[in-house]
């Protein structure tokens, strides 16, 4: 439930970054220049008195230092560009805990998803291979990196080992034909 509540929120966040940066590029294009508006001013302009509640609240409850130099500050940057900073930093609160567990179980489920979406998509194994192992040969020899590289991605991929091997002779075959 908390998982939703946040993803709503940062969609929320992205949403209103967005509206944002509209304004701003519609202010920048009647202006003839570049027109970004500070989310103090954007905020002052749509409700003054929570402005004023929160400054009031900030400087009651916490020190000084949060007000000015750092609040303020804040409410200095363009509107857009906090709201989408809060937008990111709450979409990695939601999506590190996969991201992490993926990075220590070898992206296991990212490969796994990947693979499968792009069989539903209709993308052929053999063409993807093929475009790997024409880039590994590109300069005329496979070196050891590279090798281990495309048996890597292709591993990622789920490609059936026989696709990898099938699509590597045909490319050494196709280079030496040459």
């Amino acid at each position: 439930m908390l998982k939703a509540l946040l993803r709503l929120l940062s969609m929320v966040l992205l949403s209103v970054a967005v509206i944002m940066a509209v304004l701003d590029a519609t202010r920048s294009i009647a202006a003839g220049s570049l027109v970004t508006t500070p989310l103090g001013a954007s905020w002052k302009a749509l409700s003054a008195d929570t402005l004023r509640q929160f400054e009031d609240l900030v400087k009651a409850n916490l020190p000084d230092l949060l007000w000015d130099p750092v609040a303020l500050a804040l409410l200095g940057l363009p509107g857009f560009a906090v709201f989408a900073g809060l937008a990111l930093l709450v979409a990695l609160a939601v999506f590190s805990p996969v991201v992490i567990w993926n990075a220590q179980n070898d992206w296991v489920s990212f490969g796994f998803q990947g693979a499968r979406a792009l069989a539903e998509t209709g993308l052929h194994w053999d063409r993807l291979i093929r475009m790997i192992w024409r880039v590994a040969y590109a300069d005329g020899h496979l070196d050891p990196q590279e090798e281990h590289l495309a048996r890597r991605l292709a591993d990622l991929l789920y490609v059936p080992h026989a696709v990898f091997i099938q699509e590597k002779l045909a490319v050494t075959e196709r280079m030496h034909a040459r």
